[in-house]
């Protein structure tokens, strides 16, 4: 390959290199609606950030030395590309290592499968092995460490593509709203991979393993290694910072996991001085502080709170009973069943209820 034709392809990938990294970044500003993210304006802001780079691009074309201004423009999107990529896997890679990504739900897993949206039916199958849900964020953490130093960012893109592909063409066949958020995940790593494709060609034409690596002798050897430790403080920072947010959630999250309400509960009787308190036929307590009550084969979301210590339990915010507000102490009678007595606000109230099985007792583990 000639030194023009290098150049001119160092220019055309570092442009659209710059190009993915204005697609990417319409997470910083778009909006979401109605828990949909695949919306008209969010689109705008596509070719909002794709002008702009490419305005930016012609103006550095008509200004002296541009090839040189031109190529430090591309590093620039380069590693800006590679930084906010791992600042879009550093919460997900946390959340799936303390096992509260993929949250299980009793609802979900005793729907037959044809009744299951397909959102819901991956979801289920993630969160079935918390083992499982761990690998993948210690996965996704050994990607980020890899993307953070130049010479295993090749290596950490060609494993996190793949990846980020499956991701949008499952979003894709399933029909999800949030196409545009994995599509903006593709194109990022997209563009950091288009930016390498000179040195990779360079290096199948001459085999140099060295250059592929970015491995350099000479005076600059040492502020490299400074700037690589920092680099590793700062991943370490960000990733604390990242647990420290969680800490509350992630203790209340185990203790409720492991308390003994947790399931699908038959409500046998109610007894409330409350006028038409609504008549529960189940409730559905999740491994997490959300819940679900049946009444007339409909269902309606709440809160609960459980101190196993006092054996206390609160539910709150009911989603179609806002005037229910529960306190009170629960019994348990057996391990299948609960008496439940307390007060609805200031209101006496009692009910017992039986413990269903669900229809894969291994996923209640």
């Amino acid at each position: 390959m000639s030194s023009n034709q290098y150049q001119n392809l160092k220019y055309v990938t570092g442009f659209l290199s710059a190009v993915c990294l204005a697609f990417g970044t319409i997470g910083l500003f778009w909006t979401i609606t109605d828990d949909c993210s695949d919306i008209q304006a969010n689109y705008n802001l596509i070719a909002r950030n794709i002008g702009i780079v490419a305005l930016l691009y012609f103006t550095m074309n008509l200004l002296t030395n541009s090839d040189e201004k031109i190529e430090k423009l591309s590093l620039i999107s380069w590693i800006t590309s590679r930084y906010y990529m791992i600042y879009l896997l550093v919460p997900t890679a946390v959340n799936k290592i303390m096992n509260l990504h993929y949250n299980y739900s009793y609802i979900q897993a005793n729907e037959r499968i044809m009744d299951l949206d397909p959102k819901s039916l991956v979801w289920t199958v993630y969160s079935s092995s918390d083992t499982y849900e761990m690998l993948i964020g210690i996965g996704q953490i050994i990607i980020i460490l890899m993307l953070t130093f130049r010479r295993t960012t090749p290596i950490a893109v060609l494993l996190l593509f793949p990846i980020l592909i499956n991701n949008l063409a499952i979003a894709g066949i399933f029909d999800s709203c949030y196409k545009l958020s994995y599509a903006r995940s593709v194109f990022l790593t997209f563009g950091i991979l288009l930016y390498l494709v000179p040195e990779l060609l360079d290096w199948v034409r001459s085999i140099n393993y060295k250059k592929l690596l970015w491995f350099e002798k000479g005076r600059l050897l040492h502020a490299r290694n400074v700037i690589n430790m920092l680099k590793i403080i700062l991943i370490v920072g960000l990733m604390i910072q990242q647990f420290w947010k969680l800490d509350r959630s992630r203790n209340y999250y185990r203790m409720s996991k492991d308390h003994p309400i947790v399931g699908i509960w038959s409500v046998e009787s109610v007894n409330a001085s409350t006028e038409d308190f609504p008549n529960f036929n189940r409730l559905i307590f999740e491994k997490s502080i959300v819940g679900n009550v049946e009444v007339k084969d409909s269902l309606s979301q709440f809160y609960y709170i459980v101190d196993t210590t006092y054996n206390q339990l609160e539910f709150y915010n009911f989603q179609d009973f806002r005037s229910l507000d529960l306190k009170g102490r629960y019994q348990m009678i057996d391990s299948t069943t609960v008496k439940y007595v307390g007060r609805n606000n200031r209101d006496s109230l009692q009910f017992i209820m039986k413990k269903q099985k669900v229809m894969n007792p291994e996923l209640e583990k």
